[in-house]
């Protein structure tokens, strides 16, 4: 399977750097990767131009020597291309870390640049990547089948239609542009979900809930905003584990 990769830098060094990362690291992956260099705001946005979702990750540099940022493109390619891409904070600049929490950034590398953290990086990256092709079959109380994606489904909930506690209802992404979810029910209980599920960045903020880290944009101590503008409510005893495993999920990409 094939990776498709954007390194957008001015700097042409740091795209032959990272490109020599890539090689090096095709002796340790079975992944191949496709690399596109862009060295302006312009270039990358004229990319996307006519093209659907064109990159898997995207390597962005913080100062792109223009009018507009890295985070400024960030954003631009969040609200009108892809929501959903993946992408790196190039930066030499550790205060730019608040900013890129903002655009959801998959991780950051630190200038100068370091084949051992881009390594780990990429391996944790390319995990992350077959999990959204790893699904999950779901069977209700008559019986019917239904298999889903990992990664489309936002959260899981315990249903409430139901006086047992062993149906769940699981809210997954339609992949349209109105947000709507596609819902299933299924039996069994959110304690062995959460158990399943914990190494696919799956955690509970209350009892009642367990909730796709990739689909959650910010939090407070109180609730988490969802990408789709969705908020679910967090248990007060629950937010300092859930603070630590969604900003070790945000900043480090694990």
């Amino acid at each position: 399977m094939k990776i498709e990769i954007c390194i957008c830098d001015d700097d042409i060094n740091i795209y032959n750097q990272l490109n020599s990362y890539f090689e090096n690291f095709l002796f340790v992956t079975d992944y191949a990767f496709n690399i596109t260099y862009c060295d302006s705001s312009d270039s990358i946005l004229k990319t996307y131009e006519g093209k659907d979702k064109p990159f898997d990750l995207i390597f962005m540099d913080i100062e792109l020597g223009s009018s507009y940022t890295g985070i400024d493109v960030s954003r631009v390619i969040r609200q009108k291309y892809d929501s959903n891409v993946n992408i790196v904070i190039l930066t030499s600049y550790p205060e730019y870390m608040r900013e890129g929490f903002e655009i959801h950034a998959y991780h950051y590398l630190h200038k100068p640049l370091d084949y051992s953290v881009f390594k780990n990086l990429m391996i944790d990256f390319t995990k992350s990547f077959g999990d959204q092709y790893s699904t999950v079959t779901l069977l209700d109380w008559e019986g019917t089948m239904s298999v889903i994606k990992l990664k489309e489904i936002v959260y899981i909930e315990t249903a409430r239609k139901f006086a047992s506690k062993n149906y769940l209802l699981f809210h997954t992404i339609n992949g349209t542009e109105d947000q709507k979810y596609n819902d299933y029910y299924a039996s069994g209980n959110l304690s062995d979900w959460e158990m399943r599920l914990s190494e696919n960045h799956f955690i509970s903020p209350s009892r009642s809930l367990l909730v796709n880290l990739f689909h959650v944009k910010r939090f407070t101590k109180e609730k988490m905003e969802l990408k789709d503008g969705n908020f679910l409510p967090i248990s007060r005893r629950k937010f300092m584990d859930l603070k630590k495993k969604l900003s070790e999920y945000l900043f480090t990409g694990r």
